[in-house]
């Protein structure tokens, strides 16, 4: 059995922390792969903190002298099998970073965490499991991933769903390359409703009426002056706040940033939303086109949907590109901005991902409409023929609708033939998607039916967030239960996998 277990990116919650005892109960040392520092210790036996890693002027040498672990020396053939490591670790310095660097100053700094991560993992192989809560999302735990395919230690993370209670284990993100975990009956799960009715009420309302709460909330501030006077009034009462104290936010140490830099960011932001907004705006129809269309809601960036899971389809017109080639020239596509971006105005790396070109590659198409961001996904996708996206909720969302959709990586309905996964082969794309136009309502509803009966054993009635454990019908207790007995599977090696 292995004696460790490497957790990364849980949450400082009651529930990650319940996990994290029982598992020491069962006598496995737990390891918190974390950047908060405020977990009490009597949860974890050892702690490697992430954010050390993104010191801009962080030292492999250094820190692994200090902490007494031998160094091991990249060659450069090492480094050459960690070249796809670095596209997503340049990709996801997006959200700690906020000033440009040279790529050559990004490449050492990959170099340096990937030595100190390379250099701590090489004495934990073959007695150490890394399991992250969700896809690993940030530069240091996109190299600790890299690092465990590479040394072959066993990695696994848990693909969150929008049935209640319910998650996929799976072993990697790269979707040509994931495996679904399978567990024995005791980790399983053992309700299963059975008519489509049920499935429908039972979909995780709080991850699916997340945008709906986030709309409500933009239509509400867009029809009071009051309400958007209070809540300027509060984003400059929060902003005050960090420059008298900037290292209140835990993500400003990350980001490097100064009381000036917080003050530029933000007024930055502000003028980068407005004007991005206003151009939204002028390009946005105000009403559900009648003529058949394709409907494409954009994900939030940044965020793990996009980085790392959809790949290369993080950049949204590659989709745009691709699904225009493939439709009937006499459909349209519907590209509706997601309500979340700019909401936040403390999110400063959203500063990296839109801007007046995002929507000119976008647009570049007559056939292209973007659609008013307030307008709520249901009516649209009732509306529509087809929903398309990298991932995200909306592609299950249409389901349940009767509206096929496609993604453009794995999701954990990708079996379900009404919600495929196009795997970069574009002869494949054309048949995909005529296949997926000719579908009506009763087949689509045909084909969740058979995904849902035919694909029980693929999921494990568990949770991996406090938020989903709190909306859950099932106890702290049994759900932790449920997911230690999967931890205990994983760290023994006793469990089979499938495509």
């Amino acid at each position: 059995m292995s004696l460790e277990v490497i957790f990364g990116g849980f949450e400082n919650k009651e529930y990650p922390c319940q996990i994290f005892q029982e598992c020491r109960k069962a006598n496995l040392k737990v390891t918190l792969f974390t950047g908060a520092h405020d977990f009490d210790p009597k949860n974890y036996d050892e702690t490697i903190y992430m954010d050390v890693f993104l010191n801009p002027c962080f030292q492999a040498n250094s820190y692994l002298e200090s902490n007494g672990i031998p160094i091991k020396n990249i060659s450069s053939n090492i480094l050459s099998e960690f070249l796809e490591a670095q596209i997503y670790f340049n990709r996801l310095m997006d959200r700690i970073e906020l000033a440009s660097k040279t790529f050559r100053a990004r490449e050492r700094h990959f170099i340096e965490i990937l030595t100190a991560i390379l250099s701590i993992m090489t004495e934990k192989v073959g007695k150490t499991t890394v399991i992250w809560r969700e896809a690993p999302h940030s530069p240091p735990c996109i190299i600790l991933f890299f690092v465990c395919k590479f040394l072959n230690v066993p990695c696994f993370f848990a693909m969150k769903t929008l049935i209640n209670s319910n998650v996929r284990f799976v072993d990697d993100f790269r979707p040509e390359k994931i495996k679904t975990i399978l567990f024995s009956d005791n980790a399983r799960k053992v309700n299963s409703p059975s008519s489509f009715h049920d499935i429908s009420k039972t979909l995780d309302n709080h991850f699916l009426n997340r945008g709906k709460a986030i709309n409500n909330e933009q239509i509400k501030l867009k029809g009071s002056i009051f309400k958007r006077f209070k809540r300027s009034l509060r984003a400059v009462q929060r902003t005050v706040f960090w420059i008298i104290n900037p290292k209140f936010q835990p993500r400003n140490i990350l980001y490097r940033l100064s009381s000036f830099d917080i003050l530029k960011k933000s007024i930055l932001l502000k003028c980068k939303s407005m004007s991005y907004k206003k151009l939204l705006d002028k390009l946005s129809i105000k009403k559900i086109p009648e003529k058949p269309f394709v409907f494409y809601p954009l994900n939030f960036q940044p965020e793990m949907t996009t980085d790392p899971i959809s790949g290369f389809y993080t950049h949204p017109h590659l989709i745009v590109r691709e699904i225009l080639q493939t439709i009937p020239t006499d459909v349209k596509l519907v590209v509706k901005e997601h309500p979340r971006q700019f909401l936040s105005y403390e999110n400063l790396p959203e500063l990296n991902f839109r801007d007046r070109q995002f929507l000119d590659l976008l647009t570049r198409d007559d056939r292209v409409m973007i659609i008013d961001r307030l307008i709520p996904n249901e009516k649209i996708i009732l509306n529509s023929c087809l929903v398309v996206g990298s991932t995200g909720t909306a592609l299950w969302e249409a389901n349940i609708l009767g509206v096929p959709s496609l993604s453009f990586s794995r999701t954990w309905h990708s079996e379900c033939e009404s919600s495929p996964y196009f795997n970069h082969d574009y002869c494949s794309l054309v048949s995909i998607t005529d296949e997926l136009l000719k579908k009506k309502k009763d087949d689509v509803y045909s084909d969740v039916r058979k995904f849902l009966d035919n694909n029980d054993h693929l999921f494990v009635e568990t949770v991996h967030m406090h938020r989903a454990a709190l909306d859950s019908n099932l106890s702290f207790d049994e759900l932790v239960n449920r997911y230690v007995q999967c931890v205990k599977q994983l760290s023994l090696g006793d469990f089979s996998t499938t495509l």
